[in-house]
């Protein structure tokens, strides 16, 4: 598992901001497949910024932005997943809020008719506020809730952000794959193994028993393979 955390940190450095942050490409991936979708809070937008030493990220909720530390993750790949991660997940806490039926205080608010988004800030702020007086910062459960989100995606991201930077294809299953590189290969009039292989690595599925079910599946279809 080292070499592989090894594999994929040297993968993220070679597309990061001076070999030691994240690309704006890279974070967006992280976005784009851990952060809810909301027609009510619209999008969640991020940047690397100046905060507190020992903050390591943080989630504005008015304005609908992440922010990692900049100074603080730096050279620190893991880190840097880890931080967005969490915070993708306070952004997912402020989306169920956008769901949930509004608290009487936050339907109260006149602005709430005209900006759904409105009150659902105000609660999920609400809810922030009251877990922090109530059980301290570490101990918040939407805190923890965060941590164990990150914990539970971390190496799942990892992988995935280093597949999406070294150009290879998530699909949902197999044979979805293989419809995918059959139809590819299958515009060609004449097929050669190595267009084969560069299909087939685009998918991480490159292995000799994988060339050999290609060539068969192509010749049942009919096609050339040189």
């Amino acid at each position: 598992m080292n070499l592989l955390i090894e594999y994929i940190r040297r993968l993220l450095s070679e597309r990061s901001w001076g070999d030691k942050w994240l690309s704006p490409e890279v974070v967006t991936f992280l976005i784009n497949n851990y952060a809810e979708k909301s027609d009510v809070l619209g999008r969640l937008t991020w940047e690397y910024g100046k905060l507190p030493d020992r903050t390591w990220g943080q989630y504005v909720s008015k304005q609908r932005k992440l922010y990692v530390n900049k100074a603080k993750t730096k050279d620190k790949f893991k880190q840097q997943v880890q931080t967005v991660l969490h915070e993708i997940q306070h952004w997912n806490q402020h989306v169920k809020c956008s769901l949930d039926k509004p608290s009487p205080a936050a339907a109260a608010k006149a602005t709430y008719y005209d900006d759904p988004a409105v009150g659902a800030t105000y609660d999920f702020n609400a809810m922030c506020s009251r877990n922090k007086w109530e059980h301290g910062y570490w101990k918040s459960p939407h805190e923890i809730e965060a941590r164990q989100f990150a914990a539970d995606n971390l190496q799942d991201a990892l992988s995935r952000a280093g597949k999406f930077v070294s150009g290879k294809l998530e699909v949902e299953d197999v044979d979805e794959a293989w419809d995918d590189i059959l139809d590819e290969l299958t515009e060609h009039d004449v097929i050669t193994r190595r267009m084969i292989g560069d299909e087939l690595s685009a998918y991480d599925m490159n292995s000799p028993k994988n060339m050999q079910l290609a060539i068969q599946k192509l010749k049942e279809l009919g096609a050339q393979v040189r």
